[in-house]
C-alpha cells in the first residue's frame, strides 16, 4: 500500500492504492480492511476519499478479496480534525449538597489532542471565566456557586464550545423549609389524635350514664288496700255472671276518730253464675 505523505484535514480528498510484488490489479477483486474490519463497497485496488472526515481515521490495509492474507504494511490515515463532542460530565449524581466536594469533567473527541481548556460561568447574565484545565473542582459546594456552566476545549485545528449545565445546591433555606413542614405535619397528627381520644372518652361517658338510668329502679308509692274476697256458691236461678260487691267506707274526716294507722277499706265480693 503506498503511504500517505503530510497531514490529512478534514475537507481534504485521500487516495489509497493497493499494490504488492505477487499482486497486480489484474488479479482482483480486492478486500479493504479498516481497523481489521472489511469495507463490502471498496472492491478495487484503488481506495478513493473524496473528503475526509474525522470518522474516516484509522488504520486501512488491503488484499484479495479470496484470500485469508492482507498486504504485509497497512498505514493509519491521520485525519486531523477539531474538537468534537465537547461536554461536561459530573463527578457525582442525584443532588448536589452543601458542603460536599465537586467536579466538573470537560471530555471532547480532537485529533491532535486538546491543548487548552477554559471554563466560564452564567449567573444573572454575567459570564465569567473560572478555571483553565481539563477538570474544575470544587471543595464545598455552596448556594453562591448555583448557575450555569460551560467549558471550551481548543487544539491546532480549531475550538468547541460545551453544552451549559445548571447546578443547583441544596443549601440551609432548604433543609429548613422541609423541616417545618415536617414539623407542622407532626403536630397536626397529634391534634387529629387529641380530638379523637376526647371524643371517644366522651361517648364512653354517655353511654355508662344512660346504663345506669336504665337500670335505677322506679320508685312507686300506692296505698295499702287490704281487699277480702269471697267467692259465693253457684246458683242454679241464674245463668248469668253477677258480681256484688259491699263497700264500707270510713266516714268524714269530722267523724273519724284519731289513729295512727292508715284508713283501710274492705271489700266484699260475691261471685254468682
Amino acid at each position: 500500500m503506498q503511504k500517505v505523505n503530510g497531514h490529512i484535514q478534514e475537507g481534504d480528498s485521500v487516495t489509497l492504492r493497493c499494490s504488492t510484488e505477487t499482486c497486480t490489479p489484474q488479479q482482483g477483486p480486492f478486500a479493504w480492511y479498516k481497523n481489521q474490519l472489511l469495507l463490502p463497497q471498496a472492491t478495487e485496488n484503488v481506495l478513493q476519499i473524496s473528503s475526509v472526515s474525522h470518522n474516516d481515521f484509522g488504520n486501512y490495509s488491503c488484499g484479495l478479496k479470496n484470500s485469508i492474507t492482507t498486504s504485509a504494511d497497512g498505514i493509519l490515515l491521520d485525519v486531523r480534525y477539531s474538537p468534537k463532542n465537547v461536554e461536561i460530565t459530573i463527578s457525582t449524581s442525584g443532588k448536589i449538597e452543601q458542603g460536599n466536594s465537586l467536579t466538573l469533567i470537560c471530555a471532547s473527541n480532537a485529533n491532535p489532542a486538546v491543548t487548552n481548556y477554559a471554563w466560564f460561568k452564567i449567573r444573572d447574565a454575567n459570564v465569567s471565566s473560572i478555571g483553565f484545565d481539563c477538570e474544575f473542582s470544587i471543595k464545598a459546594v455552596s448556594q453562591k456557586d448555583d448557575g450555569q456552566y460551560f467549558c471550551t476545549a481548543k487544539n491546532d485545528m480549531g475550538s468547541q464550545n460545551s453544552t451549559t449545565i445548571t447546578l443547583k445546591v441544596n443549601g440551609p433555606t432548604s433543609n429548613r423549609h422541609v423541616l417545618l413542614t415536617a414539623t407542622a405535619v407532626f403536630f397536626f397528627v397529634i391534634a387529629v389524635l387529641l380530638v379523637m381520644f376526647g371524643l371517644i372518652i366522651r361517648r364512653k361517658q354517655i353511654t355508662r350514664k344512660k346504663l345506669h338510668t336504665e337500670q335505677t329502679p322506679a320508685v312507686t308509692v300506692t296505698e295499702d288496700i287490704y281487699e277480702n274476697l269471697r267467692q259465693s256458691p253457684e246458683s242454679e236461678e241464674s245463668h248469668t255472671n253477677l258480681l256484688y260487691a259491699d263497700l264500707k267506707l270510713p266516714s268524714s274526716n269530722s267523724e273519724r276518730p284519731c289513729s295512727n294507722t292508715d284508713a283501710v277499706i274492705y271489700s266484699l265480693l260475691s261471685y254468682k253464675e
